[in-house]
């Protein structure tokens, strides 16, 4: 969050006046004052920041849907559940290329080095000034969101069980025993992506 401050502060005048920066997460009152301090050591005024606190599903969404432009910053993610919700509202997306992000935004144009505040800034200021690049970022941001659901998923897991089971044919250990020690394994190995984790690179 704190790159993406910093970053926020380097764009023209005229973009910071017409796009205030709406933080939505929860914030405590120590850690609000952290980040008003340092948002202010950029030169930023506190009412340029907008914190919106914890945000009940209903809210969340309609911001996903009136946002000028959606920016994820994230560091470490698990899968990336934001920037898929947020494109699946028809958002502008900007992601981090960090871990996951990359398979769910599906994007090299519409990500982002996450530890270059200067890299950040330029995503965000192309996707604000580019009419061209932003209609592509929206129509990218609904497109790309149609190949997840959670039916597919569960067909995409299914799947690799049935190959795992089937490799084991023969070997001597029972279906729940290997799918059990399979199913830890995969947790344990906190490197592999959603997709090595499924099995399923280079299929």
């Amino acid at each position: 969050m704190e790159a993406l401050i910093h970053a926020y502060s380097l764009l023209p005048q005229e973009l910071q006046r017409r796009y205030p920066l709406v933080l939505a997460y929860s914030v405590r009152e120590k850690e609000l004052q952290r980040i008003t301090v340092l948002a202010e050591g950029y030169g930023l005024r506190r009412e340029q920041l907008i914190f919106t606190g914890y945000l009940p599903d209903n809210d969340l969404i309609a911001l996903y849907n009136i946002c000028k432009l959606f920016v994820f910053p994230s560091l470490h993610e698990g899968f990336g559940l934001p920037p898929l919700e947020a494109m699946s509202c028809g958002a502008a997306t900007l992601s981090s290329n960090a871990t996951s992000l990359s398979e769910v935004v599906g994007w090299d144009d519409a990500m982002f080095d996450p530890t270059n505040v200067e890299d950040i800034c330029r995503a965000i200021q192309r996707a604000l000034t580019d009419a061209v690049f932003y209609k592509k970022l929206k129509q990218h941001s609904l497109s790309q969101s149609a190949k997840f659901s959670w039916d597919k998923t569960a067909l995409t897991a299914i799947s690799s069980f049935a190959k795992l089971l089937e490799n084991n044919e023969g070997k001597g250990t029972s279906p729940d025993e290997f799918l059990s020690f399979k199913i830890d394994q995969i947790a344990q190995n906190e490197s592999l992506s959603e997709v090595d984790r499924l099995g399923l690179r280079g299929q």
